[in-house]
């Protein structure tokens, strides 16, 4: 079964065109998973960041039961000719300044992104979907402190 459409392209795949600069040699076109993993690896190198993603939720644990990584929906990338708006959602560690912390993310994936791409980014919007401890154990030990001095 032929799965591209009548321009050539899997019609599964939302492709951006990274330049108007067309050459005898052809275009270049780039995924949006390509921008999404530039963005990661970005953001997984800023200290202080535990994690891409959310808190282990419910829906989280079963989407890896699954074989979903945590980080499939930490990144939303949205491509308009060459430019890019990203949405990231991270764990911060905890004793951060999360606004420091928001801010050198934001100024490391800009550098990256254009590096990599030759793209420019118009905005990130940053989540901080929860604070932990870099180590995870001490965190699960202080949660469950908390919850004896609740009782």
């Amino acid at each position: 079964m032929n799965m591209k459409n009548t321009n050539g392209e899997h019609p599964d795949l939302k492709m951006s065109v990274i330049s108007d600069n067309v050459t005898d040699r052809g275009t270049v076109k780039l995924h949006e998973g390509v921008i999404s993993s530039v963005i990661k690896n970005a953001v997984s190198t800023v200290p202080g960041i535990v994690r891409l993603g959310g808190m282990n939720s419910l829906s989280e644990s079963m989407a890896a039961l699954m074989g979903k990584k945590n980080s499939d929906n930490a990144v939303i990338v949205e491509v308009n000719e060459d430019k890019v708006k990203a949405e990231i959602k991270f764990v911060a560690e905890y004793g951060c300044n999360i606004p420091t912390l928001a801010l050198n993310a934001q100024i490391t994936v800009i550098q990256k992104v254009k590096e990599i791409t030759g793209m420019d980014i118009t905005s990130i919007d940053i989540h901080v979907t929860g604070v932990e401890s870099a180590n995870r154990e001490e965190t699960k030990s202080f949660q469950m402190e908390e919850k004896k001095k609740e009782e």
